[in-house]
């Protein structure tokens, strides 16, 4: 597994479309580690954040992700990202609600963005963990999505605050969901 620590510019004619605001940062969680010491989480960020999946279209501003896989750039999924690192970060700091979904053939943990777990369209955070190989991080926060996601919450049996599946990354020392 690896991050992605910048995205290189687009070009749209005369228009430079820059991905600053998805550089990774890190975040601390004070006197959740070892012996009473900070678990430290790099935040990063995957191109769909931005972007959606390329399907025939002929016009628009393509690209390949960081898997080989062909994208379109989609404003409107860029415009929400720029809140994004923030919005992560306030997941963090508030201690929100996760929970395991199925998406596709993998599993990814899933936070709403907005508050009360309410029946009904919510910007999603979709994201995983695994434990860092970098020096003075511990576990690495990849943001794999960010959308308006309509959710039934009759269904989603399980949910845990975000710190939770942190520690258990941290302690355990495997990816998170897995």
């Amino acid at each position: 597994m690896s991050i992605r620590h910048f995205f290189p510019k687009l070009a749209d004619g005369d228009r430079e479309i820059d991905f600053k605001h998805l550089a990774p940062f890190t975040h601390s969680l004070q006197g959740h580690g070892r012996n009473g010491a900070s678990i430290v989480l790099r935040v990063s960020f995957r191109s769909h954040v931005f972007s959606r999946a390329h399907k025939g279209e002929t016009q628009g501003l393509f690209f390949l992700d960081e898997n080989g896989n062909r994208r379109i750039f989609c404003e409107d999924r860029y415009a929400a990202s720029l809140q994004l690192p923030a919005l992560c970060l306030g997941l963090l700091s508030s201690n929100a609600l996760t929970w395991e979904s199925r998406d596709g053939n993998e599993k990814y943990n899933l936070a709403s963005i907005g508050g009360a777990l309410v029946s009904g369209a919510h910007d999603t955070v979709i994201f995983y963990l695994f434990p860092s190989g970098a020096n003075g991080i511990d576990v690495e926060f990849v943001v794999v999505s960010f959308y308006l996601k309509t959710w039934n919450f009759a269904h989603v049996k399980r949910r845990d605050k975000i710190i939770q599946p942190i520690k258990k990354c941290y302690y355990n020392g495997h990816r998170v969901p897995k």
